[in-house]
């Protein structure tokens, strides 16, 4: 595999994985009380918040770069984009797109 398709793959787990802390925290926040840890930790959450929709929006680029590497369709580049925003499908969103590309590169 090659160096982007490298960064695609690590990206889209760290990516993944600060999704569930975002959503943990979003969730900790509305359902317990204003002296608990989520409520006490703002900042925090919102930081991770920030960081969250950065990393986003360069994972999107690397999702465009690879399709127009591989010569994706549409479809599959939309939904690839689509469903890494779903919490936990963003893990199987990876899987499918890394096969896709060792689908198209041969093997040495």
């Amino acid at each position: 595999m090659n160096k982007l398709a490298v960064a695609y793959r690590v990206l889209a787990w760290v990516v993944g994985l600060n999704l569930i802390l975002v959503m943990t925290g979003f969730i900790g926040q509305k359902t317990t009380d204003e002296l608990s840890w989520f409520n006490q930790h703002d900042g925090l959450i919102s930081g991770i918040d920030v960081a969250h929709g950065w990393l986003f929006m360069v994972l999107i680029v690397l999702i465009i770069a690879l399709a127009r590497r591989h010569r994706w369709t549409p479809a599959f580049t939309i939904t690839t984009v689509v469903l890494a925003t779903i919490p936990l499908v963003s893990f199987w969103a990876e899987h499918r797109a890394t096969a896709a590309i060792k689908a198209d590169t041969p093997v040495a």
